[in-house]
């Protein structure tokens, strides 16, 4: 898998989750849902885990596992996720 779907997964995860619980009759998502959030839960985990491996720390300052995708391309609109590591946020 390519470190650049990996923010895309981050989102994606959790509104698949919510989609196959709103398409279940009611009573079935009341109780699928505790399982369902616990499996969304600990899949975004793994794939926040693989996001920090996959970082490179030593070029910080610059986005990194970028996807950039024009999404409605009338109005100039994109869905544009990165991941960025500013350090010296962290020294002020």
């Amino acid at each position: 898998m390519s470190a650049d779907v990996l923010p895309v997964l981050l989102v994606a995860v959790p509104l698949l989750g919510v989609a196959v619980l709103a398409l279940l009759p009611n009573g079935v998502a009341e109780r699928a849902a505790p399982s369902m959030a616990v499996a969304c839960s600990a899949a975004v985990f793994v794939l926040a885990l693989s996001a920090a491996a996959a970082f490179d720390r030593d070029t910080t300052g610059r986005m990194q596992m970028e996807t950039d995708v024009r999404w409605i391309p009338v109005l100039d609109v994109r869905f544009h996720v990165g991941v960025e590591l500013r350090i010296e946020r962290f020294l002020e």
